[in-house]
Formats: structure tokens, sequence, C-alpha cells
């Protein structure tokens, strides 16, 4: 028998890309008759560790509960030596067990894990890197910083994302195996982190197919009764709204598109800085519908009525957003940034403009195919073809269980 531990954070980043990407994996494994699983949340909202079951009594679920008051990376680092202590009290060493770490900054508990548990094997995917965020995803940029010596003087930022590259570079060479969510990730591990290519395999993340797609008619009916004019033609965005997500520049372009198509929407569906972007729809408020975050049933109605989808982003991994896109057959413009560029290379591809200080989208070419793409107003079978060679749930679901069974540590075939 194989025990598989789930290990995440109970953060934001459970209701985004990692706790989606946690219940994909869920799906994935609860059936697996050879599998045991076992999902462990750290800093949890509870006082006390807890320890339940799902309904199936199939899926185990371990809490660890947060302590408020960390701020230095010391104490973090007891922190996951504590919890590696208490996660051994429910492992049982007659079985085989995987540990799978999907936060950077649990390395060290994949470190703490394996000396209590020498036979074990540790795993991480790599949903995101730090420097991404703090560099918005500047690759030159980042190269820059790794040049610097030890000599000359680092901005506050430059010492963050050099002690962060340190830190990660150190711990990555004691986990056996990382799944990289693209090909970008896994050529510049190996290349700027000397991660050798044995220990990665690149599997993309994948969703159920649960697409419904509509005659014209059904979709303008669904289209008024979301109180959207039928003649209206809707460009769809989805995520945090934040400046990472290029969500200023697309309110930009949209203003141009309405010179063109002025019977053009946007809908804006997330959280995040409401204020600063309402303020920039000045004059155009009427146009542009901010929904916040809204249930999956929601958002796949977006997704039915929408004429093209947009992810002008600046970095990403495999997203979530651009898998529902593809499953439901939108054009999709998306940006040529770390691993977005493999979603829609063949499709819409914004080239960024990188400098060493600056990241910047064409502008002018985003306007361009959005007129295109409103007018044209039909589904894009290369979107949906690409969703079912690379990102269903089976494909993942297959590519996941080779690797647990590359470890070949009890033999055991799972099917």
């Amino acid at each position: 028998m194989k025990h598989i531990y789930l290990i995440m954070n109970s953060s934001r980043g459970a209701q985004y890309g990692i706790g989606t990407y946690i219940r994909q994996m869920t799906k994935c494994l609860e059936e697996v008759e050879a599998i045991a699983l076992t999902i462990v949340e750290l800093e949890s909202a509870g006082k006390e560790v807890t320890v339940t079951f799902d309904a199936t009594g199939k899926v185990r679920y371990l809490r660890i509960p947060e302590i408020p008051s960390l701020k230095y990376k010391w104490e973090f680092e007891r922190y996951y030596r504590n919890a590696a202590y208490l996660i051994s009290l429910y492992v049982d060493v007659e079985q085989s067990n995987i540990f799978h770490l999907n936060h950077l900054q649990h390395l060290s508990l994949g470190e703490y894990l394996k000396h209590r548990h020498p036979t074990c094997h540790t795993v991480i995917t790599i949903h995101y890197l730090d420097w991404c965020f703090q560099l918005n995803g500047n690759v030159r940029r980042f190269h820059s910083v790794l040049k610097k010596t030890v000599g000359e003087e680092l901005s506050k930022m430059e010492q963050y994302v050099l002690s962060d590259y340190i830190h990660d570079k150190r711990y990555l060479t004691g986990i056996d195996r990382l799944i990289c969510l693209t090909m970008f990730t896994r050529e510049l591990l190996h290349k700027d982190y000397d991660v050798p290519y044995g220990k990665m395999t690149v599997i993309y993340n994948g969703l159920k197919d649960e697409a419904v797609f509509l005659s014209i008619d059904a979709r303008r009916k669904l289209k008024t009764s979301l109180w959207f004019a039928e003649e209206s033609k809707i460009i769809l965005f989805v995520g945090r709204l934040d400046s990472g997500k290029g969500v200023d520049i697309l309110i930009h372009a949209f203003r141009r598109v309405l010179e063109e198509v002025p019977e053009a929407h946007l809908i804006v569906v997330g959280d995040g800085s409401y204020n600063r972007y309402m303020k920039a729809c000045s004059g155009i408020r009427n146009k542009v519908t901010f929904t916040g975050k809204v249930d999956k049933d929601e958002l796949y109605a977006f997704y039915r009525i929408a004429d093209v989808g947009v992810m002008p982003s600046f970095h990403e991994q495999c997203s979530y957003v651009g898998i529902e896109m593809l499953m439901h057959g939108l054009p999709v413009i998306g940006t040529d940034t770390t691993g977005l560029k493999e979603m829609v290379e063949d499709l819409y591809c914004l080239p960024l403009v990188e400098t060493e200080d600056d990241i910047s989208i064409p502008m002018g070419l985003l306007v361009r195919w959005l007129v295109e793409l409103l007018r044209k107003g039909e589904r894009d079978h290369r979107s949906r073809e690409k969703y079912e060679k690379n990102y269903s749930l089976d494909q993942m679901k297959n590519r996941v269980l080779n690797l647990y069974n590359d470890f070949d540590m009890d033999r055991d075939h799972l099917s």
C-alpha cells in the first residue's frame, strides 16, 4: 500500500491555484484502491491538531494549527520541524510513504520528514517561483540579480530574491522528484537551479471536463438572464485584481476597443483591488462589470456567454483559468510569459517586451486581436483540442500515477 500525504497551507492559496490542485489530485487518487490518502493542512485555523475523514472514509485530513505570532524565518523553520514530528505520529512505517509538498516554503519540512522516515520519498509540485511576484515575471531581471557579486550593493528587493533563490536551490537538491507544471519551469530549474532533468517530470494541471456548449439562441437567452444585453460582445477576465494579472492594461485596451466595437462589454471576475480598477473605468463603467469572486456554476455561465477570454498576465504557471477557457472552447488571448506561453503559443500569444527594469505588453496588438475576435464571435476549436490533448483530468491522473509508480517502493502497480 502506498500512502500519499498531500501537504498544503490553509491560506489564500487554498482558495485559488494550489487549493484547486489539491482538490483535483484528491479526485485522481481517492478511487485508487492501492493508495491511502492524507491531506495535511498546515497553519489551519483551529487551536489544536485534528484528524477527520471524508464521508467515504477514504480520505484522511490532518490539520495542524497556525501560530499567529510567527514572523521570522527561523520561527517558521521551528514550526516545520515540529510539524514533521506531529505528522510522523500518524505515519504507518509499514506502508510506502510519499510526502507530496506544494509550497516552496515547505522544502525544509520535506527534509525533516526525510530525516524521520529515511525510506520515504518526497515530491514537490512547483506551483510558483517567489521571484516572479517580486520581479513581475521578468526573467531577464532575475538573471541580472543572480549575476550580482558579493561586494555589490543590493536593494531590499534584490536581497530578498537572492536569499530566496539560495534557499530554494539548497533544499531542492534533497527532494526526490519535482513536478513541473510547464516546460518553461523545467528548463529554468535545470539551468538556474542546477536540478537534474532526471529528477523532474512535467505534468500539466488537469480539470474534469464540465463544458457545456450552447446554440446561438441558448447563449442569447443565458446572456439576457444574466442581465447583459442580447447584442453585447463579451470579453471575459478571471483572476485576482492586481497588477501582475495585467488588469490595468486590459481596461486601457478595452477603452480603445469600444471605439470600434461599441457593443463590447468587459466582465471582470475575481477579488482584489476594486477601488483602483473601478477608478480606472471612469467614463465607461456601464460597459464594465465587476462580479467579485463567484461560485463555479456562475463562473461557468460566464464562460458560456463570453466571446473571448483574456489573460494579460506577467507571470503564470499552468493557470486553471486558462484551462477553463480552453475547455469551453473560447478564443484565448494570453502572453508569452513563463508558463502561460505553452497554453496560448499557437492561439493568440502576446509577446512581452522585457528590459532589466521593466516589462510591457504590446497594447496595439491586444486591441487588434480583441476587435477581431469580438467581430468574429465564434468558438475556437483549437482551444478545445488543446484542452483534450494536454489538460484533461485523466491525463493528469495517469501522469501522476506513473510518477508515483516510478518509486517502485512496494511493487504494487497503481491503476
